[in-house]
């Protein structure tokens, strides 16, 4: 008895390569979007401002952010966020 898969990525139908590698960018853009929230939901005590995220760098499963914010100490409570 043998049967056949089929692949599929958004309703069209795609290779065992293409549907995997898709499904590492979906788990890789998870990653990212919470990231991002967690670093952008600190907000410093003294301004009121909130950090910013940029993603600099992805590589496999690493991630770089740019941390920006009104002072040093936003920053740093950013980073210690993650």
């Amino acid at each position: 008895m043998g049967f056949e898969l089929e692949y599929t990525l958004n309703g069209r139908r795609v290779s065992q390569r293409q549907f995997f590698d898709g499904m590492q960018q979906e788990v890789c853009d998870v990653a990212v979007k919470a990231a991002t929230e967690r670093i952008e939901s600190v907000r410093c005590r003294q301004h009121g401002q909130r950090a910013r995220a940029t993603l600099k760098n992805q590589r496999g499963d690493r991630l770089e952010f740019s941390i920006t914010g009104c002072c040093d100490q936003l920053i740093e409570a950013a980073q210690r966020a993650v």
